[in-house]
């Protein structure tokens, strides 16, 4: 028999899963929010070391020559304000590779993480697909065997068909549908039934727009966390806040620009066939990239071939 419910609510776990997804979203932006104060404190030592150094380098121009002591004194004065705006300058080059490299470290385990909240729900979604084809095949050879005419879903079935309990809740594969999310309609589709074999993207050199490295960024948020915030009912305005909040309004992988990459008119567009399989009508980068770092759902904007 077919699941009718809402299959946010099969599995448990499942909920579990992407709760916990949720909370890594949240960490990694406490860790990006105090890596950027970090830079930001650096930033400002050094710019105070720096402005020493000016002023003084201003003092020794303006000591009298003839003054030895007043010379010597001003000479050592600017020395040891080099050395200290040197010093700062490579502790502000320690930390950015300290940054760099938790950030490196952090992003693969925390994008597989990502895929193991995902994974029980688009396999369940996948298996329901499944059932849904083997069932409607059953149906159709029992029909066909009896000499009746399946029924429509909803629909009585035709005079002499096959009604009542083995019949209802059958969906063929081409009306087997995901659920929606978004106020667009959008739906999470399972990546390994997108079929882009026809892309031209092979490598990082196929990115001309958006840099390979800012749509890993995006994506990474996605996951984490703004489809868990679309299904709690988060739209663009809240996307706006997250900006304010994060002060992430403007980047290249902001709140904002991120929602209306894949919930708004540019988002990744399939076409659906009879077979329950996807074809690519936008958005080839977005999912190779995706496949490439091992996620297993998108949202898309689907349509059914005719």
């Amino acid at each position: 028999m077919r699941f009718e419910g809402d299959p946010d609510e099969l599995p448990p776990v499942a909920a579990a899963l992407l709760r916990y997804g949720g909370e890594l979203g949240r960490h990694r932006n406490a860790v990006d929010r105090a890596c950027a104060d970090l830079s930001r404190a650096a930033d400002a030592a050094v710019s105070r070391l720096e402005g020493r150094l000016r002023a003084a380098r201003a003092r020794l121009a303006a000591v009298d020559p003839e003054d030895g002591a007043a010379l010597a004194a001003a000479q050592r004065e600017v020395e040891e304000a080099t050395t200290n705006r040197d010093t700062g300058l490579e502790q502000r080059r320690r930390i950015d590779q300290t940054v760099a490299d938790l950030r490196a470290r952090s992003g693969p385990r925390l994008l597989a993480a990502v895929r193991t909240t995902e994974q029980g729900r688009s396999r369940l979604l996948v298996f329901w697909q499944a059932v849904d084809r083997a069932v409607s095949a059953f149906d159709t050879a029992v029909s066909r065997c009896l000499g009746r005419t399946p029924a429509p879903i909803g629909m009585p079935a035709a005079a002499g068909g096959v009604s009542g309990p083995a019949m209802r809740g059958v969906v063929p594969p081409r009306t087997a549908t995901l659920p929606p999310l978004g106020p667009g309609g959008h739906v999470l589709v399972p990546l390994d039934l997108i079929d882009d074999s026809d892309s031209s993207v092979r490598s990082a050199a196929d990115f001309q727009k958006v840099s390979m490295r800012v749509m890993r960024d995006g994506l990474l948020r996605l996951q984490t966390e703004i489809i868990p915030a679309v299904r709690g009912g988060e739209g663009l305005e809240a996307m706006r806040e997250r900006d304010v909040r994060t002060g992430l309004g403007g980047a290249p992988a902001s709140y904002v620009r991120v929602y209306e990459a894949f919930f708004g008119d540019t988002s990744v567009k399939l076409s659906r066939s009879a077979d329950g399989r996807y074809t690519v009508r936008n958005g080839y980068h977005r999912i190779w990239l995706a496949k490439q770092a091992g996620l297993d759902v998108l949202p898309a904007d689907v349509a059914e071939e005719p």
